[in-house]
């Protein structure tokens, strides 16, 4: 019954957890049921039935603290996502390691190296390196920021196709506009052939990453309806 489940996720779903919360719904919900069908065989009709289902099962706020009591710290750090405080934290890491790298000296064998197997094609002068270096380290650290989009999107209860699309694309582009800078700032050339060697093994990150949302899409299909559940009342 709906409302039953209703019941259900408004407890489980806040837990912070995993695995182990498909094993608290179902086991939840088979207490309700046999309560409802106990208060209904005792003559009660249907809203009186679930109200009283809902009083037997107990406290909501108790039940989920001590549902939450008995999840693992693994699966707890597994279902806890990165808070405000975490991003603003990695992106100023970010930002100051670019600004170390902006005023730091950069030795003229990285900017005037010869190409040993590199086809040169554009040299670069060592103070455009600086800023070529900079600029492909805050593209990479902007790819793992849609890396971060494009894998938590399937964790979300309802998951959106066009955000993951437009997730991975992106960052897909700039984990190899950053491939492309950070070889060009420290060999000083445009090396096409190595940077097509380089660009192929970064396809191992992303092609992880899909088949573990693939994974994840497929482990979750039980809970699909539990999910849909819209419990805002």
């Amino acid at each position: 019954m709906k409302d039953l489940m209703i019941h259900v996720e408004q407890i489980v779903r806040p837990i912070r957890g995993d695995w182990s919360k498909l094993r608290m719904r179902r086991e939840l919900l088979a207490h309700l049921q046999s309560a409802y069908e106990q208060e209904r065989a005792g003559g009660l009709d249907e809203a009186a039935a679930i109200a009283e289902a809902k009083r037997r099962l107990g406290d909501p706020a108790t039940l989920r603290e001590e549902l939450q009591a008995s999840v693992s710290r693994l699966e707890r750090l597994a279902g806890t996502r990165f808070s405000a405080r975490g991003w603003m934290m990695l992106l100023s890491l970010g930002v100051l390691l670019a600004m170390i790298v902006a005023i730091a000296p950069v030795p003229a064998s990285l900017t005037s190296r010869q190409a040993g197997s590199f086809a040169s094609v554009t040299e670069v002068a060592p103070a455009h390196a600086r800023a070529i270096l900079v600029a492909g380290i805050l593209t990479m650290e902007l790819s793992f920021l849609f890396w971060y989009a494009f894998t938590t999107e399937f964790f979300r209860p309802r998951m959106r196709w066009p955000r993951v699309a437009c997730a991975g694309i992106a960052a897909f582009v700039a984990q190899l506009a950053s491939i492309f800078l950070v070889l060009f700032a420290l060999t000083g050339h445009a090396a096409s052939d190595d940077f097509g060697q380089v660009a192929l093994a970064q396809l191992i990150l992303p092609a992880f990453l899909a088949s573990s949302g693939v994974v994840t899409l497929l482990a979750r299909r039980p809970m699909k309806q539990w999910l849909e559940l819209d419990i805002a009342n």
